[in-house]
């Protein structure tokens, strides 16, 4: 507006000068990324595929299988647990092609370049691939989606135990296709956008945190380095029960940076600080 304006009498009025300025303020509509179309039957293949009923539908799917998983896990030592485990690997393995199915679905009618931009597809397709591919080898190996008490019983290494427990915590991830719709939902959405908030902010706390604990351990060597010894010919069994000496923390000391931590954490998350608390003021007096 400006350029021409310009061109033609060189003065520019008050409001040519808003209008340009509001221009920039204004909101550009986002580029639309083409994809391919295709025609006849599979252009409505294609719309139920890119359609965000599918997700949603695909979402129902994750709850019942993280449901039956809650269930398999409830009965895992019921007697009749074998017969059991039988359908119910059979209902999960059927969700697996399922899963497996709508990701080759949504990946023929987005097109990779549109697929793989959003995260949570790429997440997907990890997952797909990894429950199909696991109940593929346990089948060709055991001949059965399900573990049986005769192969418990000859499971020397471990394996057929292992492979069914990778399974089935693989399986759990199905759960993120729960989380990814409350967003969709009022209440949820703000609690996931406080979630994201806090996320953002979580890198200059940890940093504050990290400043804390080595100024915390820089002050503990200077102070007690070398305070708490091993007594010679020390027997735990006629210490007091519960104190540092019963519970052999003399490898918790501050004599260097690591023990420091660990004295860090006991303090933190085990709750003992009355412990270290007794045994520095009986070594350092």
């Amino acid at each position: 507006i400006l350029t021409r304006n310009n061109q033609q009498n060189s003065q520019v009025t008050w409001d040519m000068f808003s209008t340009a300025m509001l221009s920039l303020d204004a909101d550009h509509p986002k580029q639309v990324v083409e994809h391919h179309e295709y025609s006849g039957i599979w252009t409505l293949v294609q719309l139920i595929g890119a359609s965000k009923y599918l997700t949603w539908f695909g979402n129902a799917i994750g709850l019942i299988n993280f449901i039956i998983l809650v269930i398999e896990g409830g009965l895992r030592y019921h007697p009749k647990f074998d017969t059991i485990d039988t359908i119910l690997s059979n209902i999960l393995f059927s969700f697996c092609i399922y899963y497996f199915l709508e990701t080759i679905l949504k990946l023929w009618s987005l097109r990779p370049k549109i697929f793989f931009k959003y995260v949570f597809n790429t997440f997907d397709t990890i997952l797909a691939l990894s429950l199909f591919v696991l109940h593929i080898v346990h089948w060709s190996i055991y001949g059965a989606l399900s573990i049986t008490q005769f192969d418990r019983d000859n499971d020397d290494r471990g394996t057929a135990r292992s492979l069914w427990a990778i399974t089935r915590i693989i399986n759990l991830f199905v759960v993120f296709r729960i989380i990814r719709s409350m967003p969709h939902f009022t209440n949820y959405g703000i609690i996931m956008g406080t979630i994201s908030d806090g996320m953002r902010n979580l890198k200059a706390f940890i940093g504050i945190l990290i400043c804390l604990f080595y100024g915390y351990a820089v002050l503990g060597m200077w102070l007690f380095r070398g305070v708490i010894k091993v007594p010679p010919g020390y027997d735990s069994k006629n210490a007091t029960c519960g104190s540092y000496q019963q519970s052999n923390y003399w490898a918790n000391n501050f004599d260097d940076f690591f023990s420091t931590v660990v004295i860090l954490y006991d303090v933190m998350l085990v709750n003992n600080w009355g412990v270290f608390l007794n045994a520095l003021r009986e070594f350092s007096t």
